[in-house]
C-alpha cells in the first residue's frame, strides 16, 4: 500500500479547509511521505499557545496503563478529543479528560495479523 499525493488529495474533505491551508498541510505531509523525519502542521493563520491542546495532536509522552503487568508506559498516541473540550480556556466544575488513540506502525499490525495464521491476502486486504 502506498499513498502518494493524488491519494491525499482525495483525503482531505474540501470544505474542512480553505485552499491556501490546504496547499500548506498538503506540502507537509507530501513532506513525510518523502522520508521526512519531523514534520508538524498547524495553519500559519492560526496563533496556538504553547501546551495548548488540540484535536488531531500527536503526543510521544502518553503514559498507557497497563492492567496485565500494572506497569505504565510511554506511548505515541493521537489526541481524539475536540480542542475546545479540552481547552484550558474553558471554565469547569472538574478536569477535562483527554481521549486519544495509540499510533501503532501498519508493518506491525501486518506482522501480528500473520503470527495469528491470517493468510497474506487478508492481511493485505485488511491493511488497505
Amino acid at each position: 500500500m502506498s499513498f502518494d499525493s493524488d491519494a491525499l488529495r482525495n483525503q482531505l474533505p474540501y470544505y474542512l479547509s480553505s485552499d491556501p491551508e490546504r496547499k500548506e498541510l498538503l506540502s507537509e505531509l507530501e513532506a513525510l511521505i518523502g522520508g521526512a523525519t519531523r514534520g508538524y502542521y498547524i495553519g500559519a493563520a492560526r496563533g496556538v499557545d504553547e501546551g495548548e491542546i488540540l484535536q488531531g495532536d500527536v503526543w510521544r509522552d502518553f503514559e498507557l496503563y497497563s492492567f496485565e503487568t500494572q506497569s505504565k508506559h510511554k506511548i505515541k498516541a493521537m489526541v481524539l478529543s475536540n480542542s475546545c473540550d479540552v481547552s484550558r480556556k474553558n471554565k469547569r466544575e472538574f478536569p477535562p479528560r483527554v481521549s486519544f488513540a495509540p499510533l501503532i506502525k501498519l508493518e506491525k499490525i501486518a506482522d501480528r495479523l500473520s503470527q495469528a495464521g491470517i493468510s497474506r491476502t487478508a492481511v493485505e486486504a485488511k491493511i488497505e
